[in-house]
């Protein structure tokens, strides 16, 4: 399993996208730093656990599945920020 891909998908851009919700929900200076970090760090050591015990890979499919549904949302106001159509 490549570490920084989860079935095709960044996990990454998968942190990024949850972290811009949460900064969207109110969290701000540091915090936000540390929780980036915490979350890389929970997400990279599941996928090493779901590989080395199998048992626990649907439960770890689970939690991210309902990561990238979070992450979509923060991932697609960046862009609209990005792009200009939403407030900075």
């Amino acid at each position: 399993m490549n570490e920084f891909l989860y079935n095709g998908i960044s996990l990454a851009a998968l942190v990024v996208g949850v972290v811009q919700v949460i900064k969207k929900a109110g969290l701000s200076g540091r915090a936000v730093q540390w929780l980036a970090i915490g979350l890389a760090f929970v997400v990279f050591a599941g996928g090493k656990l779901a590989a080395a015990y199998p048992a626990g890979r649907d439960w770890y499919e689970l939690a991210l599945a309902g990561l990238y549904g979070v992450s979509a949302v923060g991932l697609y106001e960046t862009a609209k920020n990005l792009a200009g159509g939403g407030q900075a």
